[in-house]
């Protein structure tokens, strides 16, 4: 899920517990080192990219709150067991949005 935060104008997404998957999480992940965590509150919000003319991109940037990590990027975990893949798609690596 993402929330909309009006007075910043902006969308976000954090780290969730995933509906149907028996304890798999949305985790922030520094892809970059390999970290990641289901922590409360940790995630990305979107910045619109003012250079973009095909219509709005908006790049998902980190929240700044998960310490000395860097949330590039989301990964699906399911603690015990690892990366979680019975949704298809489990990574999603410096996410961008296009509106065209």
């Amino acid at each position: 899920y993402a929330t909309y935060d009006a007075a910043k104008d902006r969308f976000e997404i954090k780290t969730q517990k995933l509906e149907g998957s028996g304890g798999a999480y949305l985790c922030v992940w520094d892809s970059k080192v390999g970290n990641l965590s289901w922590g409360n509150g940790y995630g990305m919000y979107s910045h619109r990219n003012e250079s973009y003319t095909a219509g709005d991109q908006y790049t998902l940037v980190d929240n700044g709150l998960w310490g000395a990590f860097t949330s590039y990027s989301f990964i699906l975990w399911k603690p015990g067991t690892g990366e979680y893949k019975s949704f298809g798609d489990s990574r999603f690596t410096e996410p961008v949005f296009t509106k065209k």
